[in-house]
């Protein structure tokens, strides 16, 4: 039951931030988001570079490199909200901020 739990909050929490996300937000950050959000303390931070993030996550060709991008996506969340916040980092689905991440 737990894999249930864990699958329907992660899914809960992509739907919640869809509705704040502008339609041109970054699936890094949105799939970053939904897996640090559903457990914050599960996510190490890492330096990512997003951009090229960004590229990988619209041609990932495996089931294998899409874990290990999606484990970068949320190490970039972490590492963003450790150095801006959470609230910053939140705004960031709805403005251009995240063009200029630091």
């Amino acid at each position: 039951m737990h894999a249930l739990d864990s699958t329907l909050r992660h899914e809960f929490l992509h739907l919640l931030i869809e509705l704040q996300a502008r339609p041109d937000a970054p699936r890094w950050l949105r799939e970053g988001l939904a897996i640090y959000l559903s457990n914050p303390d599960s996510v190490a931070p890492a330096k990512i570079d997003v951009a090229a993030l960004e590229r990988r996550m619209h041609s990932l060709r495996s089931e294998q490199e899409m874990r290990a991008a999606y484990r970068d996506c949320a190490a970039a969340v972490a590492e963003a909200v450790g150095k801006n916040g959470l609230n910053t980092v939140l705004s960031w689905l709805n403005t251009s901020s995240h063009n200029t991440i630091k």
